[in-house]
């Protein structure tokens, strides 16, 4: 049976190099294998394969179809490209085939004084992902770093025509949902005053009344000068006297 040599991404135009031949107990062919590997040459990947994972037909693309990202998009679909935020989106963590949400924020136009959030599209396929390699530098070495930058989607023409105005009015976070969760969430979205609720300082609050009173501390007194007794004798008289320095 004809297994993949290594791995192959969505869009990969097969060569023989790409593929191997392997041992296969004959009652346990998968359905919709291929046992030569000329019968392969030049068709396109649909579904990702990992190094030594048996080449189906239904992880095939139609014969006559040409390499490339078109060769993936499902009838009717389309495939749309947009920046996604890389500091407050999933990042890393996406992958060609996750199920994401698309999260739009605003805060232009008539949305600067009271930035808004909503989810816009919901369980939409990621067909691929591109991340643009960083150099920083920590403790004195360089080490390279990716980020996400740009995600492909596979979606309806309207909610490809949703997506282009989002992006173009706020920034979009993806969010990733399991796989096998395909529920609708119901959200109203949020705006910034329902997200803080209240103003900081209520009015009518004095917060000066809420301190204690602090009064200031009186100096010290200075000691009384020390004084010099006299003691004065007039004939059988004797008397004190007291003198301040």
């Amino acid at each position: 049976m004809v297994v993949a040599k290594r791995n192959l991404p969505e869009g990969q135009t097969l060569t023989v190099a790409d593929l191997t031949v392997r041992d296969w107990p004959r009652n346990s062919l998968p359905p919709g294998s291929f046992n030569q590997v000329k019968n392969l040459d030049g068709r396109v990947v649909k579904t990702r394969l990992i190094a030594g994972e048996p080449v189906l037909k239904a992880k095939l693309s139609p014969k006559g179809l040409r390499g490339g990202l078109s060769a993936v998009v499902a009838p009717g679909m389309r495939a749309v490209t947009v920046k996604v935020d890389e500091v407050i989106g999933v990042g890393d963590f996406v992958q060609p085939r996750d199920r994401v949400d698309v999260i739009v924020t605003v805060n232009r136009s008539g949305y600067s004084k009271n930035p808004a959030a909503r989810i816009v599209l919901q369980d939409v396929e990621v067909l691929a992902v591109e991340k643009n390699p960083r150099v920083e530098t920590g403790g004195g070495k360089k080490k390279s770093k990716s980020k996400l930058r740009v995600a492909t989607l596979q979606l309806t023409p309207a909610d490809a025509e949703k997506l282009a105005l989002a992006s173009t009015e706020g920034k979009l976070l993806l969010s990733l949902r399991n796989q096998a969760d395909h529920r609708a969430a119901t959200t109203k979205g949020v705006r910034l005053d329902n997200l803080i609720k209240g103003p900081v300082n209520p009015p009518g609050l004095d917060l000066a009344k809420l301190m204690p009173e602090i009064k200031p501390k009186e100096k010290p007194k200075p000691a009384a000068p020390p004084e010099t007794k006299i003691e004065v004798i007039k004939g059988i008289t004797r008397s004190e006297q007291r003198l301040s320095k």
